[in-house]
């Protein structure tokens, strides 16, 4: 299936991308740092997409972890596809595994911070994300 890509909604964006540009700021010298933040930004782009989409997680009462909840919903909703869901799921054990350095390697944080942007960049006018 080929997507279109096409530029985000800036308010949806808006904070993801705050925390991507200071991901690419601490990239490389601060390598775990920078995923952290591309970690974090990922998160805040899915909770807003959540938002925008009336499909909110009861975060209070989450048995499942932030990941899923979001991204099951979202899917369910009809706001992502399970190829698109299996990819953003990849992005954040990808981020889980630098915060606690399992993985420490610059290419593997460099894709991380790329995913994430595309992903950021693209989640809020992609209809069959």
């Amino acid at each position: 299936m080929s997507t279109v890509v096409t530029p985000a909604d800036p308010e949806l964006s808006a904070d993801a991308l705050v925390l991507l540009d200071q991901a690419d700021q601490l990239f490389p010298d601060f390598p775990i740092a920078a995923g952290m933040m591309a970690r974090a930004a990922l998160e805040a782009c899915l909770r807003q997409l959540c938002e925008d989409h009336n499909c909110e997680p009861p975060f209070r009462e989450l048995r499942f972890s932030v990941r899923d909840a979001c991204l099951t919903r979202l899917r369910k909703a009809g706001v992502i596809d399970k190829a698109t869901e299996t990819e953003a799921s990849r992005l954040f054990l990808l981020g889980s595994r630098i915060i606690h350095c399992e993985v420490l390697d610059s290419a593997s944080i460099d894709g991380l911070l790329q995913g994430v942007r595309l992903f950021v960049e693209t989640a809020g006018n992609r209809g069959d994300l």
